[in-house]
């Protein structure tokens, strides 16, 4: 009974030392104060944030990705949002928003979709950039008219111009016309044979007016035929129109198979706008967020395009806001006379979510990046930090943790994405154009020389016919025996 009594006592005592000794290396951690911003889809507040307390109050992707980066690097941290609201800008020699609040060493850690630029470099640490993005510009999609939604139910031939199609109707009625003349000029067509007693009487309108025209279309549509021309001419004719109507198809084929495996293209907008430079050629107003980099980055700009952008901005405050959300509501009730300048990661999330009636512009500029930061000087933190995130995107992890937060139902898989054209040089998808009548002119040149060569032997064909009749030829008719003498 002892043995039993001790063996407890000794088991209890090894648990409560190994508890103090896990209480003391947690101790050993440092926690950090870490300032941060609101804004979807990095952070938001949880509706029933008193019902929570410390970091249990907030959720987003900078929370997950804080997270996962405190406990690689081995941390804790208490999270609270920036007292201003403002990212960080020069004001007077002093910095407002979070950079003030590293500046003023209140806080450790800013954590949020902070940009890195040079001024800001000057004053605290940057970490490796978690995300990379440019600037955009998102506009609200223009409805479409009735006249758009009809042009869709002929979409089918859309391959070919409409000059082409023209082209391919006159081919269509000149071949089914040739083909009436020899049936009604060639000795050795349908009709002539008849006539002469040759075949039997019902095969006279083989190659009549109904019959050649329905010959030609019938053969357009790759739908075969009841009887072929008789005569070589005839045939010659058909062969070369066989020809040009494989040409056609199979050209149209790819045309169509090019369309219709294309992105599907947003609904082009009356000003047609694709890139931000475009805002400056139209009576469209547009702005940033106020006190953030995309402002900086315009303000402080010495190319003559954002010059002349800045100068229209700076003219009018209205155009500027205190956060992303305020610039899309922006976007979303000026119909189409307001556009909203933003990093396009940001871009991305608003642009993916119902009611689906934004779109991101091509071609972003300043492509730039997020970072954590930290006081000035404090490089072993920041350095911490940045070997965390290479961990975490060497492994996969950081790309997973980034993707449910910035899909949305708006989401389509086969279009480029806002944040896949950050590169200058990558490649665009040029405009869908209709064949013109230059890069079908090969059949049309193929079937003229088949009409040609077609009237050609027919013309043959009667002098033949007519120098044999006067040398006495004879051909037996249908049923008939020639008898030797």
């Amino acid at each position: 009974m002892r043995r039993i009594l001790w063996s407890v006592v000794a088991m209890l005592f090894v648990l409560i030392q190994g508890i103090q000794c896990q209480n003391a290396s947690t101790s050993q951690r440092n926690i950090y104060k870490v300032t941060t911003i609101l804004g979807r889809p990095f952070l938001m507040q949880k509706s029933h944030m008193y019902d929570y307390q410390g970091n249990d109050r907030y959720y987003g992707f900078i929370k997950d990705l804080l997270d996962r980066v405190a406990q690689v690097a081995k941390f804790d941290y208490t999270l609270e949002v920036v007292k201003d609201g403002k990212y960080g800008q020069a004001e007077n020699g002093s910095w407002n928003g979070m950079v003030g609040e590293l500046q003023r060493k209140e806080v450790h850690l800013a954590a949020a979709p902070l940009t890195v630029t040079s001024k800001r470099e000057e004053v605290i640490e940057f970490s490796k950039p978690f995300m990379n993005f440019g600037l955009i510009a998102v506009v609200k999609e223009e409805g479409v008219s009735i006249w758009e939604r009809m042009s869709r139910l002929f979409q089918l031939f859309s391959p070919f111009t409409v000059g082409v199609w023209l082209v391919t109707l006159v081919a269509f009625v000149a071949v089914s016309l040739v083909l009436i003349g020899i049936d009604r000029l060639s000795p050795y067509e349908w009709r002539k044979a008849t006539k002469h007693g040759y075949e039997s009487e019902w095969e006279k309108d083989n190659f009549g007016i109904a019959n050649s025209f329905l010959f030609a279309f019938s053969t357009l549509m790759w739908q075969g035929y009841s009887k072929p021309p008789r005569s070589i001419s005839g045939r010659v004719v058909a062969v070369f129109w066989w020809l040009f109507v494989l040409l056609m198809i199979v050209t149209f084929t790819a045309g169509l198979t090019s369309l219709f495996l294309r992105p599907r293209a947003s609904v082009a907008t009356s000003r047609d706008i694709s890139s931000v430079a475009d805002l400056e050629k139209y009576t469209i107003s547009y702005g940033t967020v106020d006190g953030g980099s995309s402002q900086a980055f315009f303000k402080n700009s010495r190319i003559p395009l954002y010059e002349r952008m800045w100068k229209n901005m700076s003219a009018d405050q209205t155009v500027f806001v205190a956060n992303a959300e305020e610039g899309i509501k922006m976007v979303r009730d000026s119909n189409g006379r307001y556009a909203f300048i933003m990093e396009s990661a940001m871009a991305e999330y608003f642009v993916n979510q119902e009611p689906c009636d934004l779109k991101a512009l091509d071609n972003p500029i300043n492509s730039a990046g997020y970072a954590f930061a930290a006081q000035k000087g404090d490089k072993d933190f920041i350095n911490n930090i940045s070997a965390a995130l290479t961990k975490l995107q060497s492994d996969g992890e950081l790309a997973l943790l980034q993707k449910p937060w910035f899909s949305g139902a708006c989401a389509k898989k086969a279009e480029p994405k806002a944040t896949d054209k950050v590169s200058p040089g990558s490649a665009q998808l040029s405009p869908f154009e209709a064949l013109d009548f230059e890069d079908v002119a090969a059949a049309f040149v193929i079937l003229l020389i088949g009409i040609v060569l077609g009237i050609g032997v027919a013309v043959g064909e009667i002098i033949f016919h007519k120098f044999r009749k006067r040398k006495g030829g004879w051909a037996p008719r249908r049923g008939e025996q020639r008898t030797e003498p």
